[in-house]
């Protein structure tokens, strides 16, 4: 387990992958994408219904509401379309939120003082 205190682990806001997603200002991410942002390794265990994702941030009491996640369709060759989940600016958000990572971390702190210098500056 990683010590998501050790701030010399961070990544700099330039070297977060979940920083970078966000300054992207995409409306949508895949589930592979923010897992590898995160930092976060594919347990095959948890495969099915519900993405990895969504397994790792929910609890009872929380979930994605309607409009953080859609199903889209995807093309996996020789004519055949499958569903894929990907999930909104705010779902990047929420995972980076509730993620132990050394990635999610640092991606709190870094959103936590610009959010602080953006109130400071009116």
């Amino acid at each position: 387990m990683e010590d998501i205190y050790d701030r010399s682990k961070w990544p700099s806001p330039d070297d977060n992958p979940l920083v970078q997603m966000l300054l992207r200002r995409d409306e949508w991410y895949s589930n592979k994408e923010i897992i590898t942002a995160l930092g976060l390794q594919k347990d095959r265990r948890l495969m099915g219904a519900r993405t990895i994702l969504e397994r790792q941030i929910e609890d009872k009491d929380t979930a994605f509401k309607e409009g953080d996640t859609l199903s889209v369709g995807k093309h996996h060759g020789l004519g055949y379309w499958g569903q894929r989940r990907v999930f909104s600016r705010k779902a990047l958000v929420i995972a980076a939120m509730r993620t132990n990572t050394v990635n999610a971390a640092a991606f709190r702190d870094w959103l936590a003082t610009s959010i602080a210098e953006d109130f400071a500056n009116g």
